[in-house]
């Protein structure tokens, strides 16, 4: 499995991963607002409490490959190559205290991933490994997801034979009523 495969199959990359410590300044503050009515608010679990992070209205929390990365591998900077004829990019992902860092759930080129590499141990990133996405991953993510799907789907059902049957007993009982 590769991440063209997996994103064919609906999971979805480059959210808006929503830090509340850089909402302060007001432009920041200002285009998130903006942004927040033209997107989808997703709320996500950490060891520290609930995060949000921003994507399309259509895209759902388990359709998310970021927060596959973070539940099954947990912290580190992770990289996947992605060629395509003959230039390569790369898809980068940053985990730091449970949390995905914004804007770092994107594709980038080469040069941005050396510079990015080149830079870490200076950084407040220093800490974490470096990790290469290989297919064994895609596919271990790939595996989550369907059981993921599965459960999203028999929850579906479920509610809609629950509202079916509530419909159906108050027809019945609309239909008693009516005949007294």
């Amino acid at each position: 499995m590769t991440l063209a495969e997996l994103l064919k199959n609906k999971l979805t990359i480059g959210g808006i991963w929503i830090d509340s410590s850089q909402t302060e300044e007001h432009r920041h503050r200002f285009w998130l607002e903006s942004t927040k009515k033209k997107c989808r608010k997703i709320r996500y679990k950490t060891r520290n409490g609930m995060k949000e992070v921003l994507f399309p209205k259509q895209v759902k929390l388990h359709e998310i490959l970021a927060l596959y990365i973070k539940e099954l591998y947990g912290d580190g900077m992770f990289y996947a190559p992605i060629v395509e004829g003959d230039i390569t990019h790369y898809y980068l992902i940053c985990i730091k205290d449970d949390c995905v860092i914004s804007p770092i759930d994107t594709i980038i080129t080469e040069g941005m991933l050396s510079y990015i590499l080149s830079q870490k141990d200076t950084s407040i990133y220093g800490s974490l490994d470096v990790t290469v996405i290989n297919n064994d991953i895609f596919d271990a993510i790939y595996e989550e997801y369907l059981n993921q799907e599965k459960k999203y789907r028999n929850t579906i059902i479920k509610v809609s034979a629950a509202i079916a049957c509530g419909i159906s007993i108050f027809t019945i009982i609309i239909y008693i009523l009516s005949l007294y």
